[in-house]
């Protein structure tokens, strides 16, 4: 299993920008207990969501919004569903609460709701239902290697 180590490793030999955030227990594993501890607005909270259809997605989105299932499933040209946590953990390395955005154990097709861009940087799951990555959206979209997409409801 993978955690914030691996992801500060993937960081530190990309050169990306991102501050790491350690919070109490549990507190980073929603999008809602994180804006809390952090004094932040939900919808700066970029919450990383796999959806699964023949492949495994990954899926960026606003902590204050919700994934329109039908409208993705459009995009990707297929049906797709949430995955379970089982799923989440085989295709990323990263139990619930904690996949980051990138540096999974598998390489994901990863798509950013354009909820994100409204902000210049989110907090993001740094590896663990504890730790945050601050991150500047430009490297966000940058180093996931998303494809911005309108999901979001």
């Amino acid at each position: 299993m993978l955690g914030p180590e691996s992801l500060r490793a993937f960081i530190l030999s990309r050169s990306i920008e991102a501050e790491f955030i350690e919070l109490g227990k549990n507190e980073a594993a929603t999008s809602q207990s994180a804006a809390t501890a952090l004094g932040c607005p939900i919808s700066q909270i970029a919450k990383n969501i796999v959806l699964i259809g023949s492949k495994p997605y990954l899926l960026i989105i606003s902590g204050d919004k919700r994934v329109d299932i039908r409208k993705f499933s459009e995009i990707v040209g297929e049906k797709v569903r949430l995955a379970g946590p089982e799923e989440v953990l085989e295709a990323t390395g990263y139990k619930v609460g904690g996949v980051p955005p990138f540096s999974h154990l598998k390489p994901l097709k990863t798509y950013i709701d354009i909820s994100v861009t409204r902000y210049d940087f989110v907090y993001t799951s740094g590896g663990s239902d504890n730790t945050l990555l601050k991150i500047a959206v430009k490297d966000l979209l940058e180093h996931s290697g998303s494809v911005t997409v309108d999901v979001g409801r």
